[in-house]
């Protein structure tokens, strides 16, 4: 039988394993950081880490602040490894989060159309077999080959740090985006503008019209964990809450 102790020795091992990667593939070491490019060197400039959830608005937050991609869509117990630890207590992290179901409408269709890159076709062809958005929902989403790609990831897996806890000192709202990245923007110091990038087509329409009960249902179950801890309710009808809720233990810092 595997023990709790040895999940987590395989689960600190394979974070390692993806560090490593990052490190051979010249992120964060002397890279120049230009548009369209992964570093990690922004970050220590600013001495902040911003941990990009899949479709939060992520890379139009990245090249506003960091004139690039940052550290693409490292997740937080990766920057735990890649940093020491006096620096990773100092340094300034933030994330975005989002509606679930909004998530979930918005990446299935960014994925259909293409996406961003390479990775993302990839992605893409285990969506070829759903013909709509209802047909994946039902059929797909719950499947383990769905659930490890990296836009259908539950969002507290990017974010909880390697002792169980969220490590971040800001979590900005989608939802509220541009007010979001002001906070952010200001905290870093930073003149830039938000200028929003890669789109999902469609992005502007209502995504609660795509679903059924049995569909939102679907989606409560897979997403259960990220519903419970950040809050949200299909319609967006807690957000109010969530956003005093965040807006308080700000306010103790």
């Amino acid at each position: 039988m595997v023990t709790t102790y040895q999940r987590l020795r395989f689960n600190l091992h394979r974070a390692e394993q993806r560090v490593r990667r990052i490190v051979r593939s010249g992120v964060g070491v002397g890279r120049p950081a230009l548009d369209g490019d992964y570093s990690l060197r922004p970050f220590r400039e600013t001495r902040s880490i911003f941990v990009h959830i899949p479709k939060t608005g992520g890379v139009s937050i990245s090249r506003a602040l960091y004139g690039g991609l940052g550290g693409g869509h490292t997740r937080i117990t990766e920057y735990e490894l890649r940093y020491s630890a006096a620096d990773f207590a100092d340094f300034f992290k933030f994330t975005v989060v989002r509606n679930p179901w909004s998530r979930l409408f918005s990446a299935f269709h960014f994925l259909k159309a293409g996406g961003f890159d390479a990775r993302d076709r990839e992605a893409a062809k285990l969506l070829a077999s759903f013909d709509t958005f209802e047909a994946f929902v039902l059929d797909g989403v719950g499947d383990p080959r769905v659930m490890r790609l990296n836009h259908f990831v539950p969002q507290l897996e990017f974010i909880t740090g390697s002792d169980g806890t969220i490590p971040l000192d800001f979590v900005g709202f989608f939802e509220t985006l541009d007010r979001d990245f002001d906070h952010v923007r200001v905290r870093l110091n930073r003149a830039d503008r938000l200028l929003h990038h890669n789109r999902t087509p469609g992005e502007n329409g209502d995504y609660r019209l795509g679903y059924t009960p049995d569909m939102i249902a679907r989606v409560a179950s897979a997403y259960r964990e990220d519903i419970a801890v950040l809050g949200y309710e299909f319609d967006n009808g807690s957000l109010p809450e969530q956003i005093r809720s965040r807006d308080a233990g700000l306010a103790g810092i």
